[in-house]
């Protein structure tokens, strides 16, 4: 995923303390790739928004920056051609989703050169929501919950000036509770779902810039 960083710190300033703390708004839009290389033929994508601050503390270079995070990322899972029933299969196909909206606080590590690698690790919350769309059915399947979810990324940053970067990066959201839900049809109660851990993963761009 890349990040877009805005800085409004001056030059003038950022020499004068290059490891002073500044607020920071960053920008991630991207693309939601599953668990598989086969979703990479649905329509999945994903954007966040974060406020960023750092760094916290410099460490033999490194600097440590901590970030407020939300945003929401879809996949849409390869297609099914059969639904499970009470112990048959139907011969009906359905087209399963995923959708996520996280609130988490990251910690980012990076060096203080132009161009960096960094790896970063949160954890938080998130509200995932599993749902089937059966087409021409009578019904529509739509479970969600709220659980704990933690992450781990990285990537390449490219600072540009003392108030934008641009960053490609890939993370992973893992939200370990089980997600499922539940209809009534005319042949009864259908129940469907998917187990936890649940896993997204996103690649993009992140834009970071200093506000204040």
């Amino acid at each position: 995923m890349v990040a877009l960083t805005i800085a409004g710190r001056s030059d003038i300033r950022a020499q004068e303390n290059p490891d002073s703390a500044e607020f920071y708004l960053a920008i991630a839009p991207g693309l939601s790739i599953g668990s598989g290389p086969e979703a990479l033929h649905y329509s999945s994508y994903s954007a966040a928004i974060a406020l960023e601050y750092g760094p916290v503390f410099v460490l033999d270079g490194a600097a440590f920056k901590a970030s407020l995070e939300s945003g929401y990322s879809q996949q849409i899972l390869p297609y099914e051609k059969t639904t499970p029933f009470q112990g048959m299969l139907l011969a009906r196909g359905y087209m399963p989703i995923i959708r996520r909206v996280p609130i988490m606080i990251w910690w980012t590590v990076e060096s203080r050169a132009r161009v960096s690698p960094f790896i970063r690790f949160g954890a938080g919350i998130s509200w995932t929501q599993y749902a089937e769309d059966h087409g021409d059915s009578d019904f529509t399947l739509d479970g969600s919950d709220w659980g704990f979810t933690w992450g781990i990324g990285g990537g390449i940053r490219l600072t540009m000036n003392t108030t934008w970067s641009l960053a490609i990066f890939l993370d992973d959201w893992v939200s370990i509770d089980d997600v499922s839900g539940e209809v009534d049809t005319y042949l009864g109660t259908y129940m469907n779902g998917i187990p936890g851990p649940i896993k997204m993963t996103m690649v993009g761009i992140r834009g970071t810039m200093n506000i204040f």
